[in-house]
Formats: C-alpha cells, sequence, structure tokens
C-alpha cells in the first residue's frame, strides 16, 4: 500500500511527465486496440453467413488493392506496428536517459 501511495505522490510532483506518460499509455493502448480490432475483424471471427466455413475465395476488384495482393496485408499491419512504436518511443527514450539511483536520490 506504500508503494502505491509513493507512486502516484511522485507523479502528482511531476505535472509534465504524468501527462506524458499518460498520454503514451493511452496511445500504445488505442493502437493495440486497433490492431486487435483489425485481426479479430479479419482472422479470428467467423463470417456472419451460414457454412461460411465452406467458403474458399471471394474477390471484389478495387482500383488500388486486389483481394490476392499480399502487399495490402503486409502494409496495414505494419503501418499498425509503426504507429505504436511512435507513440511509445518519446516516453522510452526519456526514460532510458534517466539513470534509476539518482532518480530514487532525489525523489
Amino acid at each position: 500500500m506504500n508503494d502505491i501511495r509513493y507512486s502516484l505522490g511522485a507523479l502528482g510532483k511531476s505535472k509534465p511527465f504524468t501527462a506524458i506518460a499518460m498520454l503514451t499509455v493511452v496511445l500504445c493502448i488505442g493502437a493495440n486496440s486497433a490492431m486487435f480490432s483489425a485481426v479479430n475483424a479479419i482472422l479470428l471471427k467467423p463470417y456472419p453467413w451460414p457454412d461460411s466455413e465452406r467458403l474458399v475465395f471471394v474477390f471484389k476488384s478495387h482500383p488500388l488493392v486486389s483481394a490476392t495482393n499480399p502487399l495490402a496485408f503486409v502494409t496495414v499491419p505494419a503501418f499498425l506496428m509503426l504507429v505504436a512504436v511512435l507513440s511509445c518511443w518519446p516516453a522510452a527514450r526519456r526514460a532510458a536517459r534517466v539513470e534509476p539511483m539518482s532518480a530514487l536520490r532525489e525523489e
């Protein structure tokens, strides 16, 4: 219980750090939710029609993306991963510059 009080007190002392940390957590959770929603809708969730396991191939033409284009299936997850990494990068970079022992002594 003392650890929780200490951590909340430390977060209360530094408002900008708290705001950046919370924004980073929110963005990372949002990116993770977006990736899971895409994977769930495309791969995990069964199709909403009867005998969907008998479906072999569905093709819909689009001028920019075809249903058989592997580049389309690679770029979307790669883009979502890039967004997740870029949203977590500033906080991780800042945390890597802090020496733990000096930070504990200052508190």
